[in-house]
């Protein structure tokens, strides 16, 4: 579909043309009278900046956790990807990055601010700062799945135990989302969409628990950074020819440029976007820089998984083990790369297993994006598909949405097509 990227810093940013199109659906309303498309164009402007603000929040959030973020803005939302794994209460503070800060910068004074204008332009862009930034922030902070406040109370559930209370976190979305959608109905009968945005939540809240395979919204924070880049080949020697009697020397050839310096996680991002690609060798030169310096422990074995993986993907097992041997501390090692390497072994139903566990268990990162490809390319896809859909209250649903997602953005588009027919049906 087409996309607008471009960059913010060092943030790339995808916005596709559902977003636009969705905005502009939620602002028909105010295409009446004169200035009807006016006011719709600058609904739609205002939108598009406030969420990519809002999802510049997170991405300012995980860059204090050194994590190399991107943007997507998609359908009527935005989702903020990033690579290596996050703890419960970092989760929270970057969940809560997003839209606290638009709700008190920008929605709180906006709704004071709108009504003291005398201009209806300048009084139409506050309204349109104060509906959106205001209220839109007070809803995605509700403790509703899979809302940013839903996630936050999906965090603090695993604060206690690692693998949280999700049938709790679902039951209060329900609660919240019922009372939120009744509440606000009652109160104005033209916010009918929010009612009914409320009971598709409580709805996909209420499938959740039955351990349905049904699914109404996007799933939230998934996927992987992906940054472009790649590594300079290394200048072949050269025979310089030393005194009388030998070769002459050949022209002096330019002297390679100099390798951009980077920051550990900057080379990580790249190291795991170059394995998506399938450019083994320049991923394995990019984990090398890392831990040819002083990185923390975390950058090393993240730099340890890049290798292992691009080893994995050339089918060569030892190298990989070898590989997974060598990093230092195993605290900081992906389960989902642990597992990849149980399916090499003799029982590759207990790897698909150990994969599916590790799906759900394991924070986001580019390590699951991996793991995918690995099982794809295995050709078991459809096998792990059905191993998720069997998790009791249906807690592999959404890692088996995304795993029908990432199949095929990998080309693997047979086992994505069977993967969504055990999803959907067909």
């Amino acid at each position: 579909m087409p996309t607008l990227r471009f960059r913010l810093g060092r943030i790339p940013v995808e916005i596709e043309l559902f977003h636009f199109i969705g905005a502009a659906m939620l602002g028909i309303n105010q295409s009446r009278g004169d200035k009807g498309l006016l006011w719709v164009l600058l609904w739609i402007l205002v939108v598009v900046v406030s969420v990519l603000a809002h999802e510049i929040g997170h991405a300012v959030a995980l860059a204090r956790y050194r994590r190399p973020a991107a943007i997507t803005l998609h359908g009527l939302g935005g989702v903020t990807t990033h690579a290596g794994g996050l703890s419960s209460v970092q989760n929270i503070v970057v969940h809560l990055a997003g839209p606290v800060p638009m709700l008190l910068l920008v929605g709180l004074p906006a709704r004071y601010w709108y009504g003291s204008f005398n201009s209806e332009f300048l009084f139409r862009l506050a309204y349109d700062l104060y509906q959106i930034n205001f209220w839109w922030s007070i809803i995605n902070l509700m403790p509703v799945w899979p809302l940013d406040g839903g996630q936050v109370l999906a965090s603090i559930t695993q604060l206690r135990s690692r693998h949280g209370n999700m049938p709790l976190v679902h039951w209060v979305s329900i609660t919240v989302a019922i009372i939120g959608g009744g509440w606000a109905l009652a109160v104005n009968r033209d916010n009918g969409y929010i009612f009914l945005f409320g009971l598709l939540l409580a709805v996909q809240n209420f499938m959740k628990l039955r351990g349905s395979r049904v699914s109404f919204l996007h799933p939230g924070y998934e996927g992987s950074l992906a940054h472009g880049g790649g590594a300079r080949p290394r200048p072949e020697p050269r025979d310089r020819g030393d005194g009388p009697g030998r070769r002459p020397r050949p022209e002096r050839e330019p002297k390679p440029p100099k390798p951009v310096k980077a920051k550990p996680a900057e080379r990580l991002a790249r190291g795991f976007s170059l394995l998506a690609r399938g450019d083994t060798d320049a991923a394995r030169v990019e984990a090398e820089m890392v831990r040819s310096g002083r990185p923390s422990p975390e950058h090393r074995a993240l730099a340890g998984e890049i290798i292992a993986w691009s080893f994995l993907q050339e089918r060569n097992v030892p190298k990989a083990r070898a590989a997974l041997v060598e990093i230092g501390d195993r605290v900081y090692v992906s389960k989902c790369l642990v597992a990849a390497l149980e399916i090499t072994g003799a029982d590759e139903e207990r790897g698909v297993h150990a994969v599916a566990v590790a799906l759900i268990d394991e924070p986001e990162g580019p390590a699951k994006r991996q793991v995918i490809d690995y099982v794809g390319r295995r050709e078991l896809g459809v096998q792990l598909a059905e191993r998720l859909l069997s998790l009791p209250n249906g807690q592999g649903f959404e890692a088996a949405v995304r795993l029908a997602s990432v199949l095929g953005e990998c080309g693997r588009r047979e086992q994505a097509s069977k993967v969504q027919v055990l999803l959907f049906g067909g």
